[in-house]
């Protein structure tokens, strides 16, 4: 499946939890995207600012 993230992208795709996070450098969104055959978006996360990194996990808690 193919997705379009609606804008730029800078840092990479993280997956955890058997699920896909790719941020949206433009909108400051983070797409939720479930990982499997068939396309499934979760979640769509607006962190309020542009995001020009990876996703990160720690203590239970995504960081960007």
């Amino acid at each position: 499946w193919t997705h379009d993230l609606e804008g730029a992208t800078w840092g990479s795709p993280t997956i955890a939890d058997g699920k896909l996070y790719q941020a949206n450098g433009d909108a400051g969104e983070v797409f939720v995207i479930q990982t499997g055959k068939k396309y499934e978006e979760i979640a769509r996360i607006n962190m309020g600012s542009p995001i020009y990194c990876s996703p990160v996990f720690a203590n239970g808690e995504m960081r960007s």
